[in-house]
């Protein structure tokens, strides 16, 4: 323990409570060190801890550590690859902002409804970077390597015990083999955020594709969902309707939409939305089913099992 190598004196109180750990160290040197040089007065430090002065006004890489130890004990890691730091001292989160952003880390924060304060990093930022704010071979660390690195083996992170529902998000998938975020989130009753976490994580290790230009559809694509249609069923689907209608405006007219959206859909500059497409094909006896196994693209990304 550090505080034994460096002081020479070891806790008289150390458990766990409510998901945390409490230990005490009855040292008045220790309570010196602390109080003098860092301003930790006596009491709790919930609403009050800051970055004491000494640390502030030191070099980038003394204060980077003082973020690095903050992030290490009370920072997480989302599924997006980002690191996130709550406090409810502003002050103190303000400090930690502060430090990643000097780093060249772009970094916001945001006050939620508890009162807390949440320093989140972004998407852009690189994942090697990231990694210094974390000790090697902790499970934070461990949990970054492996979102970002499909080769990495982590003794400490599996799907059974740490991503449960990005298992079963898996196992959903390859039991439909294609599928959207629509159908995902009205299924699990879970927002497009967290949908949308857990694809990013299941393409990262290759086990889906995320893609606009799908192999096929299925009846359980978003109605919403629009598509361009392969040459091929397009010019076909066209041709029937000339076939049964003569001419586009009175196909237009029985579909009860404008003659200028049917003609967007008949030269690709528009797509077709799933649901007239469905339409279509049963008003001109055309199999719909053929239609989703032709697909060129879709407005939105959808998931493939590879």
């Amino acid at each position: 323990m550090w505080l034994n190598e460096e002081f020479g004196i070891n806790p008289t109180m150390f458990y766990h409570n409510n998901n945390s750990y409490r230990t005490v160290f009855p040292n008045k040197i220790l309570a010196r060190y602390l109080i003098k040089f860092f301003d930790f007065m006596p009491g709790y430090k919930t609403y009050n801890v800051n970055e004491p002065k000494i640390i502030k006004e030191s070099s980038l890489n003394i204060r980077k550590e003082f973020a690095k130890g903050a992030i290490i004990f009370d920072g997480s890691i989302s599924k997006r690859k980002t690191l996130t730091f709550t406090s409810i001292s502003q002050s103190f989160a303000e400090s930690i902002r502060d430090i990643l952003i000097k780093d060249e880390i772009k970094a916001n924060i945001f006050r939620n409804k508890r009162g807390e304060y949440t320093v989140y990093t972004t998407i852009e930022n690189k994942v090697d970077h990231l990694l210094k704010y974390l000790e090697k071979c902790t499970k934070k660390w461990d949990l970054l390597m492996w979102l970002n690195n499909n080769d990495f083996i982590s003794k400490q992170i599996t799907y059974h015990k740490d991503l449960k529902n990005t298992k079963k998000i898996l196992e959903i998938i390859k039991e439909k083999a294609t599928c959207d975020a629509s159908f995902l989130m009205n299924l699990t009753k879970t927002s497009h955020t967290n949908i949308r976490q857990h694809l990013l994580i299941l393409k990262s290790k290759n086990l889906i594709k995320l893609s606009r230009y799908p192999k096929k559809l299925n009846n359980i694509i978003s109605q919403d969902t629009t598509v361009f249609l392969k040459d091929k069923i397009h010019n076909y689907i066209f041709n029937k309707i000339l076939e049964r209608f003569k001419n586009y405006e009175e196909f237009s007219t029985f579909l009860e939409i404008s003659k200028g959206a049917l003609s967007a859909w008949k030269v690709k500059k528009n797509r077709i939305p799933l649901k007239k497409l469905k339409e279509i094909c049963d008003i001109i006896e055309a199999n719909y089913d053929i239609a989703l196994e032709n697909i060129a693209e879709t407005d939105r990304e959808i998931a493939e099992i590879i």
